[in-house]
C-alpha cells in the first residue's frame, strides 16, 4: 500500500510537446517541409520527452517509503531537540530539486523561519535530493517553546517534473508517529510544617503507634507487656530464655493531589492553568525527592474505568516521569469535567492518604466532600497564591474562594 497520495500538476506548455510532435509526424508524410525522416525524428523526439516525463510522474512514488517509527521525545521548555525524517527510495528514479514541506504544532519552534503560519500550526520547508536506491535521514532541529504535546500534522513532498514543466505533490496519507512531549515548568510552592499523622500503612518509620507483625528484623528479651503471639519460639529454645520478635513500626504518609482546571462557575479552563500545573509539578517533584508516595487526579475527561486523568498511587523517578507526562497532555483547547468527579473518586480513596492537596479554584460546595475525607483522619489543604507566592493552608481555616 502506497504511503503517499499523488497530485500531478502539469504546465500547459508541456502539452505543446504532444501537439508539436504530432504536427511534425503528420506533415512528414507529405514532404512539403523538407526531408521526411527529419520531420519524423523531430516529432518522435517530442513524443519521447512527453512519454519519459509521463512515466517519471507515474512511477516516482511507486517505491518511495517513509520509515515511520514511533518515537517519543521528552523535553522541558527551552530545551532543544531534532525531528528525524527517514526516506528511502527503493526504485531507480531520482528526485532532484524537491521540497519537503512539514506542518507542525506551534508549541515547538524550528531554527529556520517558517514559510506559513496559521492559528496553531506552522509550515517549514527543507530542500531534498534523493537518488535511486538511496536512503536519506533529514534532521530538523527545534526548540521546545511551551508545555504540551507537539506533532507533525502533515508532510508533503513537492517534486518538479523531469523537464521542469509542472510538479508532482506527494501528500503523506498517514500520521507521522513522532510525538514531542514538553513537560511543565516547575513553580516552587511553600510547604508548611504539618503534624505527624498516625495512620496504619506500609512505610517504615521510627515513631509510630502502628506495627507490622509480619515484618520482623530481630529478637529481644521478653517483657511482661509483650503479647504471647510475639514470642519467637525457635530463638527461645536456642537461648533458653523467652525471646520476643522485634517488628517494624509503620505509618501511612502518602499524598492525594487534586487539580481543578476549571474557572469559577464556568466549564472552561482557568486562565491560571499553566501556573497551577507548574505548582502540581513541584508537589510531584518534592514528594519524589522525599520518597513520599502520591496519587494525582485532574478533572479532564478521558476514556476508561476512571473517567478523568489519573496517576495511580506510587513513588520514585518513573512515577514522577509518568506524572509529568500526564500534566503535559492536559490540552487547554479540549474539554473539562466537573470537579465533582474528582471529589467522588477522591472520597473513595482518601482513607489511604493522610494528606490531601487541593490545587485550583476552591468553592464552598467542595467543603462537604473534604469534611467527609477528614472524618477518616485525613488532613485537607487548599492552595493559596498571592504576589506570585504559593502556599497551602488547612481547609478548615480557608475563607472564600482560592484561585
Amino acid at each position: 500500500m502506497k504511503q503517499f497520495q499523488k497530485d500531478r500538476k502539469r504546465d500547459r506548455f508541456f502539452y505543446g510537446f504532444v501537439i508539436i510532435g504530432s504536427f511534425f509526424i503528420f506533415f512528414s508524410f507529405f514532404g512539403i517541409f523538407g526531408i521526411y525522416s527529419s520531420l519524423m525524428l523531430v516529432g518522435i523526439f517530442f513524443y519521447i520527452i512527453y512519454l519519459v516525463n509521463h512515466l517519471y510522474e507515474k512511477y516516482i512514488d511507486r517505491k518511495l517509503k517513509l520509515i515511520n517509527i514511533r518515537q517519543l521525545i521528552r523535553l522541558y521548555p527551552g530545551e532543544t531537540g531534532q525531528l528525524e525524517i527517514h526516506l528511502r527510495q527503493d526504485g531507480w528514479l531520482p528526485m532532484f530539486g524537491a521540497r519537503l514541506m512539514m506542518t507542525y504544532d506551534q508549541n515547538i519552534q524550528m531554527d529556520q523561519k517558517p514559510m506559513y503560519e496559521s492559528m496553531n500550526t506552522s509550515t517549514v520547508e527543507k530542500r531534498l535530493n534523493l537518488f535511486g536506491r538511496e536512503t536519506k535521514k533529514i534532521y530538523i532541529p527545534f526548540t521546545a517553546a511551551k508545555r504540551g504535546v507537539a506533532r507533525v500534522r502533515s508532510l508533503r513532498i513537492e517534486i518538479p517534473s523531469l523537464f521542469g514543466y509542472g510538479k508532482i505533490t506527494l501528500n503523506l496519507k498517514e500520521l507521522v508517529k513522532t510525538e514531542i512531549l514538553m513537560y511543565p515548568e516547575v513553580k516552587e510552592v511553600h510547604m508548611n510544617q504539618r503534624n505527624k499523622h498516625q495512620k496504619m500503612g506500609e512505610y517504615q518509620t521510627n515513631f509510630s503507634i502502628y506495627e507490622d507483625p509480619v515484618t520482623s528484623y530481630g529478637t529481644r528479651d521478653y517483657a511482661p507487656e509483650d503479647p504471647l503471639n510475639r514470642i519467637h519460639w525457635k530463638s527461645t529454645a536456642k537461648k533458653q530464655v523467652f525471646q520476643t520478635k522485634v517488628v517494624e513500626r509503620v505509618n501511612q504518609r502518602s499524598w492525594l493531589i487534586l487539580l481543578n482546571v476549571r474557572s469559577e462557575d464556568s466549564p472552561t479552563f482557568t486562565e491560571q492553568i499553566e501556573g497551577l500545573i507548574s505548582s502540581v509539578a513541584y508537589l510531584c517533584r518534592h514528594a519524589t525527592m522525599k520518597d513520599i508516595p502520591y496519587e494525582l487526579l485532574i478533572n479532564v475527561p478521558k476514556r476508561g474505568n476512571i473517567p478523568i486523568y489519573h496517576v495511580p498511587n506510587g513513588v520514585g523517578r518513573d512515577h514522577y516521569v509518568q506524572s509529568l507526562e500526564v500534566l503535559a497532555r492536559v490540552n487547554t483547547q479540549g474539554l473539562t469535567a466537573s470537579f465533582d468527579s474528582c471529589l467522588a473518586y477522591g472520597k473513595s480513596i482518601a482513607h489511604f492518604h493522610p494528606y490531601v492537596f487541593h490545587v485550583g479554584v476552591y468553592e464552598q460546595d467542595h467543603l462537604s466532600s473534604y469534611q467527609e475525607m477528614e472524618k477518616t483522619g485525613t488532613s485537607v489543604f487548599v492552595m493559596h497564591e498571592r504576589f506570585q507566592s504559593v502556599w497551602f493552608e488547612p481547609v478548615k481555616s480557608h475563607q472564600g474562594v482560592a484561585k
